[in-house]
């Protein structure tokens, strides 16, 4: 582990409060998100869970710490919630990039058999599709997300993602591929000082569906973090200059 990462104890708390006016452009250097309007509510769901979920410290049980990553499950009803938290010694753009790569993520996730955009709903805001490969008895799984990113007036970058049903966009392939569901997925990225690194954090919870054992479904929960080690050790290999030009990560509003 870098000294920088064990150097992290607590958690950053970015409070998102629900319903606030968001600073306007000229006082927020970060810019105004773009949202789309038919979506906006569900939006605005997904920022408050994932800000009341992932920081709720108490609710979470630290499960291992390897590869300097910290892994927290939670126990929620029948399904195992996750998280994960890591320092990523690199340009906050270039983990942006990459986390929201999702024609790429085959890169950083050997289960998945394919994933990509199917639907541009704004500059940050996609309907995203992923398909995993089957395992021993077990049938593939797809799933079919609302995917929106932006940066808060603090600088800290979240991405959050959650299942919808869009027939047309995305048809069910049952019973060859089960389809999932993803009750919420949320990563933050918490800028350095310096802007060389980040302290990020990553939290998914799903619901495999279809016929799997819990314990089953409770490893597959607990392994997701890692794609933190995944996405670091690709990012060693990346030349990021051109995502170290941008500068600092923006809204891409009006």
């Amino acid at each position: 582990m870098s000294t920088e990462a064990a150097a992290v104890a607590v958690e950053p708390k970015t409070t998102l409060v629900e319903g606030a006016a968001a600073p306007a452009a000229s006082e927020n250097e970060y810019g105004v998100p773009a949202v789309p309007a038919a979506y906006k509510e569900m939006i605005d769901s997904m920022l408050a869970r994932m800000d009341k979920e992932m920081n709720d410290e108490a609710a979470w049980q630290l499960h291992a710490e390897k590869h300097g990553i910290k892994v927290f499950t939670k126990v929620d009803g029948a399904l195992t919630a996750c998280k994960g938290e890591t320092f990523m010694p690199f340009h906050p753009r270039a983990i942006l990039d990459i986390a929201i790569d999702s024609t790429n993520r085959k890169e950083v996730d050997s289960q998945l058999a394919h994933g990509g955009v199917l639907k541009e709903l704004d500059a940050q805001t996609v309907i995203e599709y992923f398909e995993y490969k089957s395992m021993f008895i077990v049938a593939g799984r797809d799933f079919c997300n609302i995917a929106h990113w932006r940066v808060l007036p603090n600088g800290t970058i979240v991405i959050v993602a959650k299942g919808i049903e869009d027939a047309e966009l995305c048809p069910l392939k049952e019973p060859k591929i089960v389809r999932g569901d993803v009750h919420l997925a949320a990563w933050k990225i918490v800028p350095n000082a310096e802007y060389t690194g980040a302290q990020v954090f990553y939290m998914a919870k799903s619901d495999l569906k279809g016929s799997i054992p819990s314990r089953v479904a409770a490893k597959a929960a607990s392994d997701q973090p890692y794609i933190l080690q995944r996405i670091t050790e690709a990012l060693k290999k990346k030349n990021l200059d051109a995502a170290i030009a941008k500068g600092k990560v923006k809204n891409l509003g009006a």
